[in-house]
């Protein structure tokens, strides 16, 4: 036996701070940050179909259910005035839902940009899709990206606009 009993009862050197179910070791980290580790985006909301081969953070984590919220309704953590777009845009009596452009946080080109159907508003780049489809609800979607404080596991104030 090389090692002596006393290597093994020492304590582990913790050189960063970081989360102990997700490993990451940044104090604050992006959205688009997460998603280049190789974190599933469709997870966060509950659309991943099972046989996926990308990572997925635990449910019960606290970073979970964080990102998930700011994905779900992203104008109560960032600055966003969903009322002053919506005064500015017809929504033919259809109700309105706001999220994050999954296109777009992935890097992909997104699609509804591409076709002409999007609106800036207070500096964000907000897609839509063809009008015509959305029957009950028109899912707005801003192009932008989000930091988290993985510390306390709160959602910091600053982001990133993304270009369409």
């Amino acid at each position: 036996m090389s090692q002596s009993t006393n290597d093994w009862n020492k304590p582990r050197q913790k050189n960063k701070k970081y989360n102990k179910k997700t490993r990451f070791t940044e104090k604050e980290i992006s959205f688009n940050q997460i998603l280049d580790q190789g974190y599933c985006i469709f997870h966060f909301v509950g659309k991943c179909q099972g046989k996926c081969r990308l990572k997925h953070l635990e449910s019960t984590d606290r970073i979970f259910h964080l990102i998930k919220d700011v994905l779900m309704n992203p104008s109560n953590y960032l600055n966003f005035d969903k009322k002053r777009f919506l005064d500015n845009f017809d929504c033919q009596n259809k109700s309105s839902f706001f999220t994050i452009c999954f296109y777009s946080a992935r890097g992909v080109p997104c699609l509804n940009s591409d076709k002409g159907r999007f609106q800036k508003c207070g500096g964000y780049h907000v897609c839509y899709p063809e009008l015509q489809k959305c029957k009950h609800k028109i899912t707005f979607s801003l192009h932008t990206d989000f930091f988290i404080d993985l510390i306390n596991s709160l959602p910091l104030a600053k982001h990133s606009i993304l270009l369409p």
